[in-house]
């Protein structure tokens, strides 16, 4: 849904303008904390096992649920 290109930014797609748009949003917030996180040390990635734990939470199935209304 995202692709980050080396010396030219970054790309999002979804199935309509509103939701690239917030995941170019997500996308930011992301590096926003990478590089914050690096900055006091090495930071810890989620597991493939924590990833699906979020976005089976019922929040994240409202969140995608607004996206997709819009």
């Amino acid at each position: 849904n995202a692709v980050v290109m080396q010396n030219h930014g970054a790309l999002t797609v979804g199935r309509n303008l509103r939701e690239a748009y917030y995941r170019m949003l997500v996308l930011e917030d992301a590096a926003t904390s990478i590089v914050a996180s690096f900055s006091i040390g090495q930071p810890r990635f989620l597991t493939e096992q924590e990833v699906e734990a979020i976005a089976n939470m019922d929040a994240e199935i409202y969140r995608m649920s607004l996206l997709a209304d819009g």
